[in-house]
């Protein structure tokens, strides 16, 4: 979530943001996505590495095949 403040708090809304939408999913037999897109960049640096962590768990677990993000400035790109 990008209202998150925080590494915490945007690792565990993040979290809880895409394993809501994967519960919809499961619902049309959709296990996983091709791709998840950080495209709203948190509010700080620590925020930022938060969200990215959470994606990369969502990888790691097989959730997820590519990672990527949108509407970053270059600025925002240097935190993960």
């Amino acid at each position: 979530s990008n209202r998150a403040s925080g590494f915490d708090s945007a690792y565990k809304e993040t979290t809880k943001g895409w394993k809501r939408n994967l519960e919809a999913f499961a619902v049309g037999g959709i296990e996983y996505v091709d791709q998840i897109m950080l495209d709203y960049p948190g509010p700080d640096c620590n925020s930022i590495q938060g969200q990215w962590k959470s994606f990369e768990d969502m990888y790691r677990q097989g959730y997820t095949k590519s990672l990527s993000v949108s509407n970053f400035s270059p600025a925002q790109l240097d935190c993960i």
